[in-house]
């Protein structure tokens, strides 16, 4: 199976265009962060491994490992807030 895609949020294109993306760690650690352009729009992904990152692997860990889940919350945020000094975000 393909790897999935984990989505931060949506850029303008333009403003993807004038400053390239601040080199930044992946959800899961280890892959970065980069961009899709999708007509005007820029997507922010990061890749994941489908096998990790599996409906069940995720709801299993939602239920039972809350330091995963305070860890990824955290990433997420801070991704964004990183976006955001930079570009105009939609989450």
């Amino acid at each position: 199976m393909d790897n999935m895609i984990y989505l931060y949020g949506l850029i303008p294109a333009a403003e993807a265009d004038k400053q390239s993306l601040p080199p930044m760690r992946g959800f899961d650690g280890e892959g970065s962060l980069y961009t899709l352009p999708i007509n005007d729009i820029t997507a922010v992904v990061c890749e994941l491994d489908p096998n990790d990152y599996a409906e069940e692997s995720i709801e299993e860990k939602i239920n039972n490992d809350l330091e995963w889940l305070q860890k990824k919350a955290f990433h997420h945020h801070e991704a964004l807030t990183a976006l955001y000094k930079n570009y105009t975000v939609i989450p």
